[in-house]
């Protein structure tokens, strides 16, 4: 059985207003019940979290609901990320900075988001890929159709501009303002960098001899405009749980990258492709096949940092699950 995904994160390198909420990913993974959204009320609103409340009372976006979702969508693409959460009144504090004062639970609130997920692809031309939204009930009651929606806005490395508009945005403190010549200047040379992502092949054997082998193949994808250079990748595994590691072919001879144990506190292996080596626009390289003979976990996670040139580093982790016996 084969099986790809794609894993990517962002790491913001904009100055942040507050330290618990300094990352879009953390926002939106941090927000899972009520409790976590009456945690919300004083929070200021910065560069990555956003407060927007709605009249609409059947679930159907209204105008201002279109225009502030089309901003968002913009705006937190061309910065690095950003959330909002539906259903909370912002107001400005004594430092001239909009803090959630209220919360505003929105009626028909699962009308209110397939109403969001219909529009992700009408805001901005292009579309903005990786809108994600997700609902939390008022008290926790699943049955009330009352609550708040998070959504959740990547950034990218292309140009959104807010479909019928000649407007681009990005995001400033915590307002969303129109971009300037020299924005857009830097935009533009943004989208010329590399953009990896790691691309993750399963491989379930269960044919003797090598019966309960697990396969991964690992490669570097490059979905951005600009060549990648100098790329490197760390691999970290659980405690007591070590792969074979292989080239491509399935031999232990790395001819295009250089390969090494042991390289930094809980990251195991390192994979530095050649300085004579690129990864073009589009292009897909296969770093590595790592073997796990007769592993015993079900479901265990490696995590990895990634870098090149003109490009910031990545840090995430996945998850693998297998059904070898």
């Amino acid at each position: 059985m084969i099986e790809l995904w794609y894993l990517a994160i962002y790491l913001p390198y904009c100055i942040i207003i507050q330290e618990d909420m300094n990352n879009a990913i953390q926002i939106f993974d941090s927000l899972n019940t009520y409790n976590d959204i009456l945690n919300l009320i004083g929070v200021q609103e910065n560069i990555f979290l956003d407060f927007k409340t709605t009249k609409s009372e059947k679930g159907v976006l209204l105008e201002d609901d279109r225009k502030n979702f089309a901003k968002a969508a913009s705006g937190f693409a061309h910065q690095e990320g950003g959330v909002i959460v539906w259903g909370i009144d912002a107001r400005k504090d004594n430092s001239g900075i909009d803090q959630a004062k209220n919360l505003v639970p929105i009626p028909n609130v699962k009308q209110f988001l397939n109403s969001l997920m219909s529009f992700d692809k009408l805001a901005t031309e292009p579309m903005l890929d990786g809108i994600k939204h997700k609902i939390v009930y008022n008290a926790d009651n699943n049955e009330s159709n009352l609550g708040f929606v998070i959504s959740i806005f990547p950034q990218s490395s292309r140009e959104h501009q807010v479909i019928n508009s000649n407007s681009f945005y990005k995001r400033q403190g915590d307002s969303f303002v129109p971009l300037s010549t020299s924005d857009i200047k830097s935009l533009f040379i943004r989208t010329l960098a590399p953009d990896l992502w790691l691309s993750v092949t399963k491989s379930e054997n269960n044919n003797p001899p090598y019966a309960s082998d697990l396969t991964l193949f690992l490669s570097l994808e490059n979905r951005g405009k600009g060549m990648a250079k100098y790329a490197q990748i760390l691999i970290g595994f659980e405690p007591n749980l070590l792969p074979t590691v292989y080239d491509s072919t399935g031999n232990s001879n790395f001819r295009n990258l250089h390969f090494g144990y042991n390289v930094e506190g809980e990251y195991t292996l390192r994979f530095n492709i050649t300085s004579d080596i690129v990864i073009h626009a589009g292009a897909l390289m296969t770093i590595c096949r790592l073997i796990f003979s007769r592993v015993t976990p079900k479901k265990f996670k490696i995590k990895y940092k990634l870098f090149a040139e003109n490009m910031m580093p990545i840090i995430d982790e996945f998850e693998v699950e297998h059904n070898l016996q």
